[in-house]
């Protein structure tokens, strides 16, 4: 869960840069490789860790209420981040 208000959060989402700077835990960064901002659009990306690490992530977005609601549905599960 994201504690912002859900329309600062649809923004944020909308300008992949913009989410790229934010996306992911803190010392993390995010490269895209596809954005399809919309409902059964694919997001795919690769995390990258401040050791170097390389994250590839792959989702979904499932539903999509634009300035409400948004379901993702991430299916990499190849990587464990603690």
């Amino acid at each position: 869960m994201i504690h912002a208000p859900c329309t600062a959060v649809f923004e944020a989402f909308r300008d992949p840069a913009r989410l790229g700077r934010w996306w992911g835990p803190e010392g993390f960064s995010s490269t895209f490789t596809e954005f399809e901002f919309h409902s059964r659009g694919h997001w795919r990306f690769t995390m990258h860790g401040p050791d170097g690490t390389a994250y590839p992530n792959e989702s979904v977005f499932r539903e999509m209420i634009p300035g409400q609601r948004m379901v993702i549905e991430h299916f990499s599960d190849h990587h464990c981040l603690s």
